[in-house]
């Protein structure tokens, strides 16, 4: 297997225990390499990753008594995730620039939960999670729908701008 075409650790025969970190630590240090490299990579092991990055905030922080910021896991993977990256993949038909299919954006999607671990940082760790997700999500498409940054930057802002509109619309009616 060429260096251009190879898996993500998590992807390949690694087993979980090396797999996950070393598959976050690629993910969301250089996304736009990592997915580069992975071209295709199975749905089932990128929702897994999603959901067992989902968790481990959780089991960290609940016997504490504490509860993270990230969502439910099965709901990351019912809902969420399969909600977000279709949203993301229809901005990127209407920009001209999905190249793949909507299995590779919710691939990279389920692969950009990873920094959810920066939910167990009390204050600040949603803020961050948040930023890095978009970050790994505007590189990672950009790499796999072959498509410029700009573009990716904006197919990923759009529902997000479009999100804060309607928040905000709702908070002005609530005091009107």
């Amino acid at each position: 297997m060429s260096e251009a075409s190879r898996p993500l650790a998590w992807e390949r025969a690694a087993g979980p225990l090396w797999g996950l970190p070393a598959t976050w630590w690629a993910v969301a240090s250089h996304p736009w390499a990592s997915f580069d490299a992975a071209r295709r990579g199975s749905l089932l092991r990128a929702a897994v990753f999603a959901v067992l990055c989902t968790l481990i905030p959780m089991a960290v922080m609940w016997p504490l008594g504490l509860s993270p910021a990230g969502p439910v896991p099965w709901l990351v993977l019912l809902g969420f995730m399969p909600l977000n990256a279709a949203i993301i993949h229809v901005m990127f038909m209407t920009l001209g620039a999905a190249g793949r299919n909507l299995g590779d954006t919710f691939r990279v999607a389920c692969y950009a939960q990873g920094p959810v671990l920066l939910t167990m940082i009390p204050y600040a760790g949603m803020a961050a999670f948040a930023v890095w997700n978009l970050v790994i999500l505007v590189y990672g498409l950009a790499a796999v729908h072959r498509a410029p940054v700009r573009l990716s930057l904006v197919a990923n802002l759009i529902p997000v701008v479009f999100s804060l509109a309607l928040s905000l619309s709702g908070a002005g009616a609530l005091f009107q």
